[in-house]
């Protein structure tokens, strides 16, 4: 049984050998490898990177200057422009908080027995005792 399957392995192999028209499979070519190539990408990189910034014209110190003048007053602008922005929101949410609570329903159902009468804390009557012997109201009453 196995050499039928070997058989038929044989056969796929080679049908799929003429599928790619027959041509034989070529050899891999010794050549440099990964790290030779790569490191030889990575120095040819640097020599064009350094050979473009020779290529660059810089500005001249009145022209920094300028620009620099121009992007402060710019940032200021706008600056200014959102902090009107701001007040402006913020003033008018606060006028339709006014609007709203001068206008609001407060009292829909009537008052209940409990909000009628405030609560109040029971004082003490004033002791006839002396100030030594007066008990006060967080000491517990001992005799």
């Amino acid at each position: 049984m196995a050499k039928r399957e070997e058989s038929e392995a044989a056969k796929k192999v080679a049908k799929a050998e003429k599928a790619d028209g027959g041509a034989p499979k070529k050899e891999r070519k010794e050549g440099p490898g990964a790290f030779q190539r790569g490191g030889k990408a990575f120095v040819k990189f640097w020599k064009d990177f350094r050979g473009e910034c020779k290529k660059i014209v810089w500005p001249d110190f009145k022209t920094v200057m300028k620009n620099t003048g121009i992007v402060l007053l710019t940032v200021l602008f706008i600056g200014i422009m959102v902090w009107v922005v701001d007040i402006g929101l913020t003033q008018g949410i606060r006028g339709l908080k006014a609007l709203a609570n001068k206008y609001a329903v407060t009292d829909v159902l009537p008052p209940t027995k409990a909000e009628e009468t405030p609560t109040q804390a029971p004082t003490q009557a004033p002791s006839t005792a002396a100030p030594s012997e007066a008990v006060s109201a967080t000491q517990p009453v001992t005799e």
